[in-house]
């Protein structure tokens, strides 16, 4: 089965962040990446693991 590839753009667009931050993660390998030769490209499946694992949840007060 063929794994869905993002750019980092298409990336960005999801975390709704800009390009330079997404070029910060991306090189500070926080988010997991493909490199081919100079390309460089998310996994889908992988970039939907890092929001779940970075996914804030709030508690409610009592």
């Amino acid at each position: 089965m063929a794994s869905v590839m993002l750019r980092p753009e298409e990336v960005a667009k999801v975390l709704r962040i800009g390009r330079t931050r997404t070029f910060e993660l991306l090189g500070s390998g926080d988010l997991p990446v493909v490199r081919i030769g100079r390309v460089v490209r998310v996994p889908k499946a992988a970039l939907d693991r890092w929001i779940d694992e970075h996914t804030a949840v709030r508690e409610s007060p009592q």
